[in-house]
């Protein structure tokens, strides 16, 4: 995933290259491990802007840090809001942003017409974002979409452009990202 993540940054981590801002992308594996890592992150070091960014799972109506702290739960007491995203409702519904890339990566066979055209697509369900990628992918050579074969692949090549456009939390990380880089910067 940290390939994915980084190609999907990469506008940022150059600015922040060419800024010599040290940007890194640490992926910790289960949501829990995210946590774990994120916390001793932000009491190690405390100066850097250290971001937890982690699947919603379930339906949003707070802000993340309530939404977080009322699903798992977790003590994100010391967080501030510009420390922490989510992927609403899951990693999936990012790469549906992007039909183009997916057609791109899929091929022949590709059903463009399964993946979900809403506006925000973090309106659509985890259970929606599933069955249209498999619907979307089942006639492909690849095959049905997955995480681990597809996902880090996919993430790299999504527009971020389109990404922000469907995805308001996604747009928040972006902006919060490229404010701090702009900040330095001065």
């Amino acid at each position: 995933m940290r390939q994915g993540m980084d190609a999907l940054l990469s506008h940022l981590k150059t600015k922040a290259r060419n800024q010599k801002i040290r940007f890194r992308v640490i992926v910790c594996g289960a949501r829990n491990d995210a946590y774990g890592d994120f916390t001793i992150a932000c009491k190690q070091n405390p100066n850097a802007l250290n971001i937890l960014l982690v699947d919603a799972e379930d339906p949003v109506s707070k802000t993340p840090i309530e939404h977080l702290h009322q699903r798992d739960p977790w003590d994100l007491s010391n967080a501030e809001e510009n420390q922490v995203y989510l992927m609403t409702p899951t990693m999936e519904a990012w790469l549906v942003t992007d039909p183009d890339a997916l057609a791109a990566y899929y091929g022949q066979g590709f059903n463009r017409n399964s993946i979900p055209r809403r506006n925000n697509i973090e309106e659509t369900t985890k259970s929606e974002i599933e069955s249209s990628l498999n619907n979307a992918t089942r006639n492909t050579q690849k095959g049905i979409y997955r995480k681990i074969a597809h996902g880090t692949e996919l993430l790299g090549k999504i527009d971020p452009e389109k990404l922000k456009e469907r995805a308001p939390e996604f747009k928040r990380l972006w902006e919060t990202l490229a404010a701090k880089l702009d900040e330095l910067r001065r």
